[in-house]
């Protein structure tokens, strides 16, 4: 029989990434290139709903975002792979396509972590988050599961992180490539559950629930 999920919330953050416009929107870049953005627009009310749970209880959010020069300097490999991105303006910063889709911007008192690479460690101050904020464990969700989502926890394994990810709050551009992700990632690097099992094990949780007026605003 398979236990309930349980977890620590004074030791757990929830890390959403890349949830922006550019892949999970129509009009996004990704959509202009010919990718199907379906799926990642399909979780959207998923994540929000594990958002809003650990903002009840009190669980820090941390937002990533990855974003590129207008001249695509600092885009590397990505810009050679796929050349036909930069004239889509595919996450310049300070464009709407870069942008946190509206359903789940931050508030006042969450975590943005500006990247530019898949793995959200590199290059970024997650880690100096993470342990400021005595936190080991990673509730993980967000776009895409073979790539940012993927490097992020195999990272945040190497770095002693657990991560316990949701699989209806995680999608890629095919079924295809998000199972494979998925049967990877649950066999060595996360425990692999669903919304509807954090959110319980959130809700059951000793912590007690906080107002938005209790969190501190802290810019990163």
């Amino acid at each position: 029989m398979t236990q309930p999920l349980t977890l620590d919330p004074a030791r757990t953050a929830v890390l959403v990434i890349d949830m922006q416009n550019a892949f999970v929107m129509p009009g996004g870049s990704m959509a202009r290139l010919g990718l199907s953005t379906a799926r990642g627009h399909d979780i959207i009310e998923p994540v929000h709903r594990l958002i809003e749970a650990c903002r009840k209880s009190g669980l820090p959010v941390i937002h990533t975002l990855t974003t590129f020069r207008t001249d695509y300097a600092d885009a590397g490999l990505v810009a050679e792979r796929f050349p036909a991105l930069q004239p889509l303006g595919h996450i310049m910063s300070g464009t709407w396509d870069a942008q946190i889709v509206e359903r789940l911007l931050p508030r006042a008192g969450e975590y943005v972590i500006t990247k530019s690479r898949f793995n959200a460690f590199y290059g970024t101050n997650l880690e100096l988050v993470l342990r400021s904020l005595g936190v080991d464990t990673l509730i993980v969700a967000g776009v895409a599961t073979n790539i940012c989502v993927d490097s992020t926890i195999r990272e945040a394994f190497i770095r002693d992180v657990k991560v316990i990810l949701p699989r209806d709050a995680t999608a890629s551009y095919t079924k295809e490539m998000e199972e494979a992700s998925l049967a990877t990632l649950g066999f060595m690097f996360a425990t692999v559950t669903s919304v509807d099992a954090v959110v319980q094990a959130i809700d059951h949780s000793p912590r007690a629930a906080v107002s938005e007026h209790d969190l501190e605003l802290v810019g990163v």
